[in-house]
């Protein structure tokens, strides 16, 4: 199957962009910064947090341009390997620093339950996408036997009806609480419609992006009114919920995912070496990010007042002390795995090897 290069830079565009959002918090979270600049930053933020469901989207969107016919063997023995060994990692750090933490009194089982098990940290996207996978695997062939329009259709009523449930009904959102094992943003039945509209997208990949470059101008219209929904639910309604699942979200979600893959279409035509880096270990920098940007943010608390020179240089350091933390771990055997599936070990490995050596002795 042909490399689709525009889908490399959409990965890196949403790393970036949920790095950005989470530098904002810093921002919003500071004391000296005004309650009309405040409100702005949460409104833009809000709407930045669909870069979550589309970099999830993109997980099924590839296993629907590879897999929609048929599934590899080694299928799930991959996908846990380097996706749920580097989710429990990270959920083993988050226990043992609240664990150690002198101010806060957990028991190790508590920690281990809630953060390991079920999913109360930041890895939760994770579980998300594992359960992509299941889905994959279990109605693969079924929804490659239907016509997208049906199970598109239906699988928004079925996430929209369950976010704004979640959000309005308190004995909806109990009931969950009683009956879900896993913490309560992992549920699939908010998920369904990203899944849904990533295998089509991904199994009619080109005719989707050929109609999208056509009508254009049909999506920035959607992309427009659906952020003009969130903003009356935001300014109007007062919903404040700062996460991405919420019911709002959704339709503003699938235009950001093909408008940016309309955009990465036309910069992949320009090599930004740095975009490869970042889209070759997104899903560490998607997991290690949270550690990291609260200390730099405080480190940078006094660009504060400079809300663009905050936001820009927080991403930065963040993404760059990401990296370099990625390089380090990708050479240390064992350990590597919790990079991912990268290229950084045998590139490197091959520019050092012995053929490599004898290549330059003769030259």
């Amino acid at each position: 199957m042909e490399k689709k290069t525009e889908l490399t830079y959409a990965r890196a565009i949403f790393c970036i962009i949920i790095v950005l959002v989470h530098a904002m918090t810093g921002f919003i979270n500071d004391i000296h910064v005004g309650a009309v600049q405040k409100k702005i930053v949460q409104i833009t933020q809000i709407m930045l947090l669909s870069a979550t469901p589309c970099f999830i989207m993109l997980s099924e969107t590839l296993l629907g341009m590879r897999y929609s016919k048929h599934l590899p063997k080694n299928f799930l023995t991959k996908r846990i390997k380097f996706i749920l060994l580097p989710y429990a990692v990270f959920a083993l750090f988050v226990i043992l620093e609240i664990y150690f933490d002198p101010a806060k009194h957990f028991s190790l089982w508590y920690l281990i339950l809630n953060i390991l098990i079920e999913g109360k940290f930041f890895g939760w996207f994770v579980l998300v996408i594992f359960q992509f996978f299941l889905l994959h695997m279990l109605f693969y062939k079924v929804l490659d036997k239907m016509k997208p329009l049906i199970p598109i259709v239906v699988s928004l009523a079925i996430s929209f009806t369950h976010a704004l449930l979640m959000y309005y009904s308190t004995t909806y959102l109990n009931w969950w609480h009683e009956h879900y094992i896993l913490y309560n943003r992992t549920i699939i039945l908010n998920w369904l419609f990203y899944f849904v509209l990533g295998f089509y997208i991904g199994k009619y990949y080109d005719v989707v992006i050929e109609f999208v470059q056509r009508k254009i101008y049909w999506i920035l219209l959607l992309f427009v009114a659906s952020a003009g929904v969130i903003a009356i639910d935001f300014f109007k309604f007062e919903v404040y919920f700062n996460e991405s699942n919420r019911f709002d979200l959704f339709v503003f979600s699938a235009a950001f995912f093909l408008l940016i893959i309309s955009l990465s279409k036309m910069l992949c035509h320009i090599h930004l070496t740095f975009i490869y880096m970042i889209s070759e270990i997104s899903f560490f920098i998607y997991l290690s990010h949270q550690i990291i940007v609260e200390h730099i943010s405080r480190g940078l608390a006094s660009f504060v007042r400079y809300p663009f020179m905050f936001f820009t240089l927080t991403t930065i350091f963040t993404i760059g002390f990401c990296i370099g933390l990625a390089i380090v771990l990708s050479f240390i055997p064992y350990v590597r795995f919790i990079v991912g599936r990268n290229t950084l070990y045998p590139m490197v490995l091959n520019n050092y090897s012995l053929k490599q050596e004898v290549k330059e002795s003769t030259n």
